[in-house]
């Protein structure tokens, strides 16, 4: 948005503010996996910020290794949660 300001004057900008969320993925103890939010993978490892808030299904690619392959979080804007995922 591109607002002009001149000397002197007010200037009222409206805008929209979504609130975002924060997660962290961890493994213990540490193991390489490919991990998912909601089906879709993620490239990068370790903590994620501005995600939508909502319900997400995060799941491990090595489903057979990790107890359990997948967790439920709900994400809400302002809470960290972290998900762990334990390799045996």
């Amino acid at each position: 948005q591109t607002v002009q300001v001149n000397a002197g004057a007010v200037t009222v900008v409206d805008g929209v503010f979504e609130a975002r969320a924060i997660l962290r993925v961890t493994t213990s103890p540490p193991h390489e996996s490919t991990i998912s939010a909601n089906g879709v993978p993620l490239d990068d490892w370790g903590v994620w910020n501005d995600i939508a808030p909502g319900a997400y299904t995060i799941c491990f690619g090595e489903a057979n290794g990790f107890a359990p392959p997948c967790q439920n979080v709900n994400l809400v804007a302002g809470v960290n949660p972290t998900v762990v995922g334990v390799w045996p």
